[in-house]
C-alpha cells in the first residue's frame, strides 16, 4: 500500500510539474502578446496613424465593391477625401473613416462606475460629433447629393446614440465599418431608382420636412 501511495504521489508530483510548465509557457505567451499590443499602441498613438490604420480598414471593406463603383484620393472643396462611391449623374458620395477617444474608449471597457462610463461615452461623442464636422467640408453640392458618410469603429458606432440626431441635420451618416457594404449599397441602389425621376426643388423640400419633423 504504502508502495502505491509513493508512485502515486509521484505521478501527481509529475503532473504538478507538467501544469507548472504549460502556466510558464501561457505566462510567457500572455506577455507577448502585451507587449505585442503595446507595440501597436505605440504605432497608432498618433492621430495621423490611427487615421492611416482607419483608412486601411475602410479600404479593404470597400475593396468587395465594384472597381466601376469605387474612387479613392478625390479633392473636393479643395479637401482630399479618401474614398467615395460613385452615384449616377456624376455623383460621389464621400467615405471618411476615423478612429475617434480611443483612449477613451480603453477606459470605458475597463471600467463599471455608471458615472464614469456616462463621463467617458459623453467624451467619446464628442470627438465623434468633431470628425463629422470634418466630414461636412466634402458636402459640394455640385458634385455630392449633399451627403457624407463617416465610419467608426463598431464599439466608437455603440456609443453614438446622441451623435447619429446631429450628424443627420449636417448631412453626415455615421456607420460602423461592419456596417459599410449593406449601408452603401442599399444606398446606391436608392439613388439609382429614384435619384432620376424625383424634381430636385421637391426632393430638398421634402428632405428638410423630414428634418424638421426629425428633431421635433
Amino acid at each position: 500500500t504504502q508502495e502505491g501511495l509513493r508512485a502515486e504521489i509521484a505521478k501527481t508530483r509529475e503532473l504538478l510539474g507538467q501544469i507548472q510548465a504549460a502556466d510558464q509557457v501561457r505566462e510567457r505567451r500572455e506577455l507577448e502578446a502585451w507587449g505585442a499590443l503595446k507595440r501597436l499602441e505605440t504605432v497608432l498613438a498618433g492621430s495621423k496613424a490611427r487615421g492611416m490604420a482607419g483608412e486601411n480598414i475602410l479600404a479593404a471593406i470597400l475593396a468587395q465593391l465594384p472597381p466601376e463603383l469605387r474612387e479613392t484620393n478625390l479633392v473636393i472643396n479643395n479637401k482630399p477625401v479618401e474614398f467615395a462611391l460613385r452615384l449616377p449623374q456624376g455623383r460621389v458620395l464621400p467615405i471618411d473613416s476615423k478612429w475617434p477617444a480611443l483612449a477613451a474608449l480603453e477606459q470605458l471597457q475597463e471600467t463599471e462606475d455608471p458615472i464614469q462610463r456616462k463621463a467617458l461615452g459623453e467624451q467619446i461623442q464628442g470627438e465623434v460629433r468633431k470628425k463629422v464636422r470634418e466630414v461636412t467640408k466634402y458636402l459640394d453640392p455640385e458634385r455630392t447629393i449633399r451627403l457624407g458618410i463617416l465610419a467608426v469603429p463598431d464599439a466608437v458606432f455603440d456609443l453614438c446614440v446622441d451623435a447619429h440626431v446631429d450628424a443627420f441635420k449636417q448631412g453626415v451618416v455615421i456607420i460602423s465599418y461592419t456596417q459599410a457594404i449593406p449601408y452603401l449599397l442599399s444606398l446606391l441602389q436608392v439613388v439609382r431608382r429614384f435619384g432620376t425621376e424625383v424634381d430636385t426643388a421637391r426632393l430638398s423640400q421634402g428632405l428638410a420636412t423630414i428634418a424638421e419633423a426629425l428633431e421635433k
